[in-house]
């Protein structure tokens, strides 16, 4: 019998309290399993990565050293990094590097009480629920480690290599342009010395950083950099610099949020619709968008009008590795959390990659990111999406999920076009318009997403599943 809580991978990783739900014993417990997972797929080595949470350093008592000599006690090839990284980095090492897979000392856009554990298998995307599964049909405690002595353990700093690949990959696509100035706000993340290694070099000159060191508390501001309260700094720091965009990450620098010109807020779907638009008018080759039930339908709108695919997968960019490997050319993943990536580019979202590609296309084109939105608003129309979300009694779960399945429609609406049951329940109508309702994993939430072409047609829709939520209470 296990004395720790049992141990459960969610969307992106094991997220836990530092002291509580995330403790030395669960980060010995969670590298034994991986490695116990590395050595059963023949991937004998692995490299670690990690934010500024706390914790997580290289000294003895850290969680990330502390990952690293349970592994190499086991006989496995570790790489260890100097000092934090983003997420996109470990993706794209084990992505180029060839190892085994790369682990990553994050709780996300958390609160700086969390930390976590992601693991990222080759080809470098999140691990995906097969993968999770058998990782934790290996947690057993205490934890089944091979050898007690630690073998060697390699101190790396890839922080150019990284940066050169960034570079490189965008240099395939884009001519070299005049540089368009940004702003960052790093969060007291992880994105300062990528930026910094990146100025001048992708079509960027990078007039300021906010918030630019790495701690642990991330200065007491909100790390979610999707969040309004987050984008206040920016959107402020953007005008004064009259800056082209600017840019916020969260923590270990794998979402983003995009500010124009004018302080406004981009949505991720947005700024994919808007890389769509450009490669298919430079002919560059480019098969469609995968993204989520929770995401706009400015995606599927474009792809319709371009003749692109369009993909819809459950939450979670894990889920975009089947679609991402079945590309005949590329295709960009985009969540309307802040996940940004392109198939050939990597597996994992990248919060570096979008703002980069805004400043080649704008600076390339002469055009300021509004005129850019304003094209796919002339294209496709001006979609207006709202969310809501409702809570009930952890007793009554299964409940709640039994109805949700076995509702047709709503009683106070037209009735739909379609329904999709992917992940939670999602209604469409011929207009194009759609409502989802979806439970979260973890905590007894509903979360309720609506969007049409009419402001007030979305607010009917999220009222609607309101209304039918009340039923709960």
């Amino acid at each position: 019998m296990m004395s720790l809580k049992p141990i459960a991978f969610g969307t992106s990783g094991y997220r836990g309290i530092v002291g509580d739900t995330f403790t030395v014993e669960h980060v010995r417990t969670i590298s034994a399993a991986i490695g116990h997972w590395l050595l059963a797929n023949k991937g004998a080595s692995v490299v670690i990565g990690y934010d500024p949470r706390q914790g997580n350093s290289i000294a003895s008592d850290g969680f990330p050293w502390m990952a690293a000599t349970v592994l190499s006690g086991m006989g496995i090839s570790v790489q260890l990094v100097e000092n934090p990284v983003p997420t996109p980095l470990i993706s794209w090492f084990v992505k180029t590097q060839g190892v085994g897979g790369g682990i990553i000392f994050t709780a996300s856009h958390n609160p700086p009480e969390y930390n976590g554990i992601k693991f990222n298998p080759p080809p470098g995307g999140p691990a995906t629920t097969d993968v999770t599964t058998a990782i934790e049909g290996f947690i057993v405690d205490p934890p089944a480690i091979i050898n007690a002595q630690p073998g060697p353990i390699a101190v790396i700093d890839p922080i150019q290599a990284f940066s050169d690949f960034v570079c490189s990959y965008v240099g395939r696509l884009y001519q070299k342009s005049a540089l368009v100035p940004i702003v960052v706000d790093s969060r007291h993340g992880t994105s300062t010395d990528i930026w910094r290694a990146l100025d001048g070099r992708v079509g960027v000159h990078v007039i300021d950083i906010l918030h630019a060191d790495g701690r642990s508390d991330f200065g007491g501001i909100e790390p979610n950099p999707t969040a309004q309260v987050a984008l206040d700094d920016l959107r402020v720091a953007v005008l004064a610099c009259r800056s082209y965009l600017g840019v916020g990450h969260d923590p270990d620098a794998d979402r983003h949020a995009i500010c124009d010109e004018n302080g406004v807020p981009l949505s991720p779907e947005m700024v994919a619709a808007i890389v769509l638009v450009d490669w298919v008018g430079q002919g560059i080759d480019v098969d469609g968008i995968v993204s989520t039930v929770a995401s706009s339908a400015i995606l599927r709108a474009v792809c319709q009008r371009l003749g692109k695919v369009y993909l819809e997968t459950a939450v979670g960019f894990k889920f975009f590795t089947p679609a991402f490997g079945d590309a005949r050319t590329r295709l960009i993943g985009v969540e309307s959390s802040g996940g940004f990536s392109v198939s050939d580019y990597l597996y994992e979202k990248c919060g570096f990659l979008p703002a980069v590609l805004l400043a080649l296309i704008g600076g390339r084109r002469h055009l300021p990111v509004s005129g850019l939105v304003a094209e796919i608003v002339d294209l496709v129309g001006n979609f207006v999406f709202l969310e809501d979300r409702f809570q009930f009694d952890s007793s009554r779960r299964e409940d709640v999920g039994v109805e949700l399945e076995k509702t047709a429609g709503f009683l106070t609406l037209e009735a739909p076009a379609s329904t999709s049951t992917i992940d939670g329940k999602k209604w469409i109508w011929e207009d194009g318009s759609w409502v989802l309702i979806r439970l979260s994993g973890t905590e007894p939430v509903g979360r309720i997403y609506a969007e049409s072409l009419d402001e007030r047609r979305t607010r009917e829709l999220v009222k609607a599943g309101m209304d039918w939520a009340a039923q709960f209470k």
